[in-house]
Formats: C-alpha cells, structure tokens, sequence
C-alpha cells in the first residue's frame, strides 16, 4: 500500500529532482519505509532504504550503491522486505549482501 497520508512538496536536495513530505498516523502491526536516493553527476545512483516499525524503531538500513544492496544497520532477517520494496520502486540491484560484520555490532534489538 502506497502512502494515501497529507502529502506536502518541499524543496530537493538538488536542484533537479522532487521531493515530498507524507504525514502518517501510525497503526498497529504496520511496517513504514523510507527511500532517500540521490544521483550524482556521473548518473550513478545511491542512498538508504529504511524500514520502521509502528512505534519508530528502526528495524532495517541497507545502503544501496552500485547496483547492490548491503545490510547498513539493523536485523538482516528483513532484508528481504528491502528487496520486495526495491522490486516494487523498480530499483535494479544484481547483489545482496545481508550478512553481519561479526567485528560490527549493528544488528540492534
């Protein structure tokens, strides 16, 4: 489901490029997530898809650059959430990689 929320345009990053803001109320048992994407001049694309629970807490970060998806922060048991969203945005990506550092702790409870 798509964000049917008050939507508000603001300004992007960049100077090309559109950005929108949605206020949501959450509700039980929903998942939010959040997709901040940048392009730089070289036409290469990267940034975060976040996944959130109804009270806020983040439960995924994976970084998105070069065509791969790694685990930035959080529980790897909902990368695959991160690619259903990915698949959805028709955002391509060749690789994932969802394992943990184990010199890292970055998989919060």
């Amino acid at each position: 489901m798509i964000a049917d929320g008050p939507r508000s345009s603001t300004s992007p990053l960049y100077a090309v490029g559109k950005a929108n803001e949605i206020s949501l109320e959450p509700r039980d048992g929903e998942l939010y997530v959040q997709v901040d994407l940048v392009m730089n001049p070289k036409r290469r694309v990267k940034g975060f898809i976040e996944i959130y629970d109804e009270k806020g807490r983040l439960l995924i970060r994976a970084k998105y650059e070069k065509l791969k998806l790694r685990l930035s922060m959080g529980n790897p048991r909902y990368g695959r959430l991160v690619e259903l969203v990915a698949r959805f945005l028709n955002i391509p990506y060749k690789n994932v990689n969802w394992r943990v550092h184990p010199t890292r702790d970055i998989v919060s409870s």
